[in-house]
């Protein structure tokens, strides 16, 4: 017994179905990829905006990321310097990590902050994030 003895009809699907087919399907691929990456991207900046902020009043000596934008999906470096001391920085930073830590935690990026001293009594602040990169 055959399909179109039972009264349904083989469907034909030709060449130019299948490709708009797939075209289609490939479209839908990029797009969710395309979200997926802009969606990482959004929650590295704004874990590392909540983690790590700059130092309020000091100056960008060098940023270095190797991916769309700094503290985004990828590796960056930020280094700072600022007038005040060592010490002040060092305290600013573990003040500011305890008052955030009690109300949210880390997500998956990899946040960092080192403060050392500048020849002119300063202080030099490297800020360095890993977010969704390995």
């Amino acid at each position: 017994m055959a399909i179109e003895d039972i009264g349904w009809e083989r469907p034909h699907y030709g060449c130019r179905q299948m490709l708009i087919s797939m075209v289609g399907i490939l479209i839908g691929l990029i797009v969710c990829a395309s979200v997926a990456v802009i969606a990482v991207d959004v929650s590295c900046v704004s874990q590392a905006e909540t983690w790590i902020p700059r130092y309020p009043n000091a100056t960008t000596v060098d940023e270095v990321y190797n991916f769309v934008r700094p503290f985004g999906m990828g590796i960056t470096l930020v280094v700072l310097e600022s007038p005040d001391s060592v010490q002040e920085v060092r305290k600013w930073y573990g003040d500011h990590r305890r008052n955030v830590a009690r109300t949210q935690t880390q997500g998956y990026a990899t946040l960092d902050w080192r403060v050392t001293s500048t020849v002119m009594g300063g202080s030099r602040i490297a800020l360095s994030s890993e977010c969704a990169w390995n």
